[in-house]
Formats: structure tokens, sequence, C-alpha cells
């Protein structure tokens, strides 16, 4: 099937979920084997900073609206066009249980 390249192993990690929750990065440290840490989950690139914030947020990275980007782009014909690939939609939707033609109204 679409995960037998993995060999059992395939570990989904959300990015929504692990930008939001403590918990979550737990579990998914866990699930690849890593003791947790939070250090650094603060911190943003020092050379370049964020393509969207700059370093507005320099140590305060948790403080950005990174689940608010995709707005941005609501209205960009390429970026939607992007979402509609019904690859896409059938993997969002298999490994996340996102319904993306319910999110775009197709």
């Amino acid at each position: 099937g679409e995960t037998e390249y993995f060999d059992g192993k395939l570990i989904v990690c959300n990015f929504d979920e692990w930008f939001g929750s403590e918990d979550y990065r737990k579990k998914v440290s866990s699930q690849l084997g890593l003791e947790h840490s939070d250090k650094g989950v603060n911190n943003i690139i020092r050379t370049v900073g964020s393509s969207f914030d700059g370093m507005r947020f320099s140590k305060e990275a948790q403080k950005m609206k990174v689940l608010d980007r995709w707005e941005h782009f609501k209205d960009d014909s390429d970026f939607l066009g992007i979402l509609k690939n019904d690859e896409l939609i059938e993997k969002t939707k298999l490994l996340f249980d996102v319904d993306l033609k319910e999110i775009l109204n197709v």
C-alpha cells in the first residue's frame, strides 16, 4: 500500500500540533526514540530570521502566527492550484485525516 516503503515505521508529524503543543512534541520525540527537549523551540535562524517576520520574534518564536501564514496565499492561484492536486488531497486525508476538498469547497 501507500506506506509499504516505510517498513511499518512511518511516523507522521503534524506541524500545527507540533508547533502548538509541548505534549505532542514529547510524543513525537518518544516515537522517534529521542529524549524530548524544547531547548531552542523559541529560537529562529539568526542569520536570516523568518521570511514572514524577520527577527521580530527572536527568542519568542512560539509567538509567531505561523499557523495563519496560509492566509497570505489564500487568493494566490498557483497556491490554490497546488492544494487542488488530487494526489495531495488523497495523501493529506490518508496521513492527517484532513479533507482539503471540504476546506477548499471543491
